[in-house]
């Protein structure tokens, strides 16, 4: 809190950093926002009470704070009673633009519409007017001058073509002319396109029109086909869109190969159509259409003709890949030994052997020693990946040096062979390294990452491990990591929340010791939101997707891989 004297009295001052709540974007907010703001309603009340004492930087400080929140009847109705008790105009002026974006009632839109009248707020009380009432309800103050038509045309709320084409032939700026074209655009008014003064104007209300026979004709031209399919895309999946982008495809140029590509991938039902033309594609428009398989399951009768693998065709090649190992398409063992082979691109062996070793297909061991042997690392995390995704219970002993290599990416791609194997029981893999916190000469302790993929590969396999579900509330409750020259600290957030969910599994699944280890670290978090210790707002969605688990409710699995500072939620290994 900020105090300050006035006339002898002290008189409290809202923090406003904090006149707002704030929490992370959770998965029920996607897309409408980005973040979460609500009103604190006691600071709310303090700054109302207090205003006419602040000076004029705390109220534009407050009002820029406030003006975060955009879904608040309440808060509307409060900065009006500010704005009838302020006597700065620059004041009242920035209350006004707070409004535009707000909700408004019947009651606030009355008030409006009287400040309105004052020629001081007119146009700023018309700018919220403008988003908040019908076009007809607007009528007379569009007659009033161009300003108006202007403000309701940003507002996209004009439906009187003839009033805008008027106003068009009026106005002098160029941007005052773009507004009015946009609005028409909106309109349909596929006559206003003549009145375009420049390609730039053209292309603008392309993006801004919702004519679907006028997209059409201007798909089939030539300057402005790539904007017509963007805008298409924008408007969602047509039939005649669709058929205009298959006329087009096979002799437009790259660029508008490359729109029109991502307009038919917007329909699950072009895979049949886009499958032969993979290979034939520019590079680029290649592998948007490879991303549509990527995004639905593959119907079984195009399964086979897609795992056949062209060599010097590397971006859509990894794609093919990484979708035949996610949907486990069993069509491509000969293809994909043949396309290893072949290729000297590390990425693509090592994709290649992502596949096999998920599908468990034999590959030669010579082939495999040699890329072990190789001096890039990606050949040799390729083929880690793949004697972990194909290993036998039997074998495991074999993989025991690369769990304890000094390169991290090895020990990565181990683990995460280990989650495409669960069947086979690693736990004595992988409780050395939970319990390795200190770094030794010849086994250093492993990062962060590594040890997200050791609980991934835990969370993933049907065997449990006492003594490894221990280790996962040691790591989430103590501070074990060892840094030099400093304190110890907890590991990463990503981490501990990966080995919250982790634990959460399998107390749901019946374990009695995952059950104790849950409860335990449960009771662990709850204090630390309590205490404001070592807790991160991002928990909030751990601890949703931990309940869902524990109920049985359907849900995505998806687990934390990154150190992104905003938390990476993926269903599948980063490649």
């Amino acid at each position: 809190m900020i105090a300050m004297l006035l006339a002898g009295i002290q008189v409290q001052v809202p923090d406003y950093q904090e006149i707002v709540i704030e929490r992370p974007i959770l998965s029920q907010d996607y897309p409408s926002h980005y973040t979460h703001y609500e009103l604190n309603q006691s600071l709310l009340k303090m700054a109302i009470k207090q205003w006419p004492h602040y000076n004029i930087n705390e109220k534009k400080t407050l009002l820029s704070e406030m003006g975060k929140v955009t879904q608040s009847q309440e808060l509307s109705a409060a900065l009006l009673e500010l704005f009838a008790m302020e006597k700065n105009q620059l004041v009242k002026h920035q209350i006004l633009s707070c409004l535009v974006y707000m909700k408004q009632s019947v009651v606030n839109l009355d008030r409006l519409k009287n400040i309105a009248k004052d020629k001081e707020y007119t146009l700023d009380a018309f700018a919220v007017l403008a988003r908040n009432l019908k076009p007809n309800e607007l009528s007379d103050y569009l007659s009033r001058s161009e300003e108006y038509l202007l403000l309701a045309c940003l507002a996209k709320n004009v439906s009187d073509s003839k009033t805008l084409m008027s106003a068009l032939g009026k106005v002098q700026e160029d941007y005052q002319k773009l507004l009015i074209l946009r609005q028409l655009a909106r309109l349909a008014n596929d006559s206003a396109y003549a009145k375009c003064e420049s390609d730039y104007h053209r292309s603008e209300f392309i993006a801004s029109t919702t004519s679907k026979s006028f997209l059409v004709k201007q798909a089939r031209s030539k300057k402005f086909a790539s904007q017509a399919f963007v805008r298409m895309k924008e408007l969602g999946w047509n039939k005649s869109f669709d058929d205009v982008a298959k006329e087009v495809l096979p002799n437009a140029s790259e660029e508008v190969k490359i729109s029109a590509t991502s307009f038919l991938v917007e329909n699950k039902n072009n895979m049949a159509y886009l499958l032969p033309k993979l290979y034939t594609l520019p590079e680029t428009a290649g592998v948007i259409a490879s991303g549509l398989f990527n995004e639905h399951p593959i119907p079984a009768d195009l399964q086979k003709n897609f795992c056949i693998l062209k060599n010097n065709a590397d971006a859509v090649n990894m794609v093919k890949l990484g979708v035949m190992e996610d949907q486990a398409l069993s069509y491509g063992h000969q293809s994909t030994i043949k396309l290893i082979n072949e290729s000297s691109n590390p990425g693509i062996v090592a994709a290649g052997m992502r596949y096999l070793g998920v599908m468990k297909y034999l590959v030669d061991n010579q082939f495999v020693s040699k890329q072990l042997k190789s001096r890039d690392v990606i050949n040799r995390q390729g083929a880690v990946f793949y004697l972990a995704a194909s290993a036998k219970q039997s074998g495991i002993q074999k993989l025991v040096k690369y769990s304890q290599d000094s390169d991290m990416n090895i020990r990565q791609a181990l683990f995460d062979g280990m989650a495409h194997n669960p069947k086979v029981d690693f736990a004595k893999l992988i409780t050395p390294g939970l319990k390795n916190r200190k770094d030794g000469k010849k086994n250093p302790q492993p990062t962060s990452t590594v040890r997200a993929y050791m609980i991934w590969a835990m969370t993933k396999s049907e065997h449990v491990n006492n003594q490894n579900l221990f280790e996962l509330k040691k790591l989430i409750t103590t501070k074990l990591v060892k840094v030099p020259m400093s304190e110890n600290v907890f590991d990463p957030a990503y981490v501990r929340q990966n080995a919250y969910l982790c634990l959460a599994r399998w107390a749901k699944a019946g374990s009695s010791e995952g059950q104790r280890m849950f409860k335990e670290v449960q009771e662990f978090v709850e204090w630390q939101k309590e205490e404001g210790l070592e807790y991160s707002d991002s928990f909030d969605q751990v601890l949703d997707m931990a309940e869902r688990i524990l109920k049985g409710q359907k849900q995505s699995q998806n687990y934390f891989y990154t150190k992104s500072l905003a938390i990476r939620l993926i269903d599948r290994p980063i490649r």
